[in-house]
């Protein structure tokens, strides 16, 4: 584990999560993200949904579709990659900050509170 992520990342053309099974949430890539960094994932598990549009996805297992993205990323200039990475620092503050979490948390234990009381009618 280390503790300097956040000072190495910044300094990445891209980052690449090509998974081929078994990941759900992909920390990793949200770190990335989170650091500016444009991202290609393989769509497994929630790996897709992570990144959305902000970053590039390419099949599992699939060499040729990984390399295409890798291309991608590596042939624009840096300028237009340092745009594709503040787009996907942005879907990271936007969806998965602190304050969205608490936020959807807030939400979800309100609906839950406001549907027990149904429930239980439901249930006589």
């Amino acid at each position: 584990v280390r503790d300097d992520i956040r000072d190495i990342a910044p300094g990445l053309d891209a980052f690449a999560m090509t998974s081929s099974w078994g990941e759900s949430f992909s920390l990793a890539a949200a770190e990335a993200m989170a650091c500016a960094v444009p991202a290609i994932v393989t769509d497994i598990g929630d790996c897709a949904w992570v990144v959305g549009d902000a970053s590039l996805v390419a099949r599992p297992n699939d060499t040729e579709s990984i390399t295409k993205a890798l291309h991608r990323l590596l042939s624009i200039s840096h300028a237009e990659r340092r745009k594709i990475g503040e787009r996907a620092r942005a879907r990271i503050r936007e969806h998965f900050s602190m304050k969205e979490y608490v936020r959807r948390h807030a939400e979800l234990y309100a609906n839950a509170i406001e549907a027990a009381p149904r429930a239980r009618k439901a249930e006589r």
